[in-house]
């Protein structure tokens, strides 16, 4: 069944020429070539322009936020992203010349938005991409395990590594592997033979799956301080690893949580199964009331960061 985008927003041409008018009144005519374009379907969120039309880009500029608008010029093709909804492998250049997703834009349509043109080839950087290389969508991830957060695995009694797992693979239109997958016939990979055919060890235990990332080049990963509020500088759809299990001694990761938002100051929120939680501050334990590191001495976190 295909997928319609619904529009948040969308200008009327009363209220665009209304927009032209107060331009030339300030002494700044906006260019008739510009079409005004809402950012939509990022959970609040808002989308960072990039300098070019993929998620991999660097980040132009600041994040504009759900219900903003931005002047697009043009339309190219780009990595695919998902608004949860559907792929799209269309990019709306903007007037400064940065890119943002169509599929974060209110337009009505998945394919090219009405009355904006092609850009020309000339002017259209394509993104650098392997063709055998899948680029990890962060903001489809997000928007996936913040939807799911609240539901259940009828088979997993703790499912925390399966619920980042499924988000990378729904949301972040990462590939399951015979290693990774909730589908698996190898009996030697099974998490459990009450799973069977199904999920995998590296898809349903948290150490295995922080070695399998690592190992598949997919993440890398480093201990942070409690005290670093920026978790090591995480990013959306980045994982947050915790050994706590007899005081982090045992150097076995017990718990993963996802990046789904940022506190006014920058700091990272995260959702998570067992129990399914959704922007938690990432050092805080809703169950004890209290910071993670006093309600378990000698905890440890870790930062894993996703570069696919």
């Amino acid at each position: 069944m295909k997928h319609i985008k619904v529009p948040i927003r969308r200008l009327t041409t009363l209220s665009l020429t209304a927009v032209l008018a107060t331009a030339a009144a300030l002494g700044s005519p906006a260019h008739a070539d510009e079409h005004q374009l809402t950012v939509a379907f990022t959970n609040g969120q808002g989308i960072h322009p990039r300098s070019s039309p993929s998620m991999a880009a660097s980040k132009v500029g600041n994040a504009v936020p759900e219900g903003g608008t931005v002047s697009v010029v043009c339309e190219t093709e780009g990595e695919a992203v998902s608004n949860g909804a559907a792929n799209i492998f269309l990019w709306d250049k903007l007037a400064d010349g940065s890119f943002v997703p169509n599929a974060f834009l209110a337009t009505d349509t998945n394919g090219r938005t009405p009355g904006v043109p092609a850009c020309e080839e000339t002017t259209q950087p394509a993104p650098q991409q392997s063709t055998n290389r899948v680029r990890y969508n962060r903001y489809g991830a997000v928007i996936d395990a913040k939807r799911y957060a609240k539901s259940f695995h009828p088979l997993l009694a703790t499912d925390c590594t399966y619920f980042v797992s499924r988000s990378m693979w729904y949301g972040g239109n990462l590939p399951q592997t015979s290693d990774w997958t909730e589908w698996s016939k190898d009996q030697g990979k099974w998490a459990s033979k009450n799973l069977a055919p199904g999920v995998t060890v590296a898809a349903a235990n948290a150490n295995k799956f922080v070695q399998y990332t690592q190992q598949a080049g997919i993440a890398t990963m480093k201990e942070v301080s409690w005290s670093d509020n920026t978790v090591g500088g995480a990013d959306y759809g980045d994982i947050i690893a915790y050994d706590w299990n007899e005081g982090g001694a045992d150097g076995v990761i017990d718990h993963l949580a996802m990046v789904t938002g940022f506190t006014p100051e920058g700091y990272p929120l995260v959702s998570q199964h067992s129990p399914g939680q959704v922007n938690r501050f990432w050092s805080w334990s809703e169950e004890q009331h209290n910071w993670i590191e006093k309600s378990v001495p000698g905890a440890k976190v870790y930062l894993l960061h996703i570069t696919a």
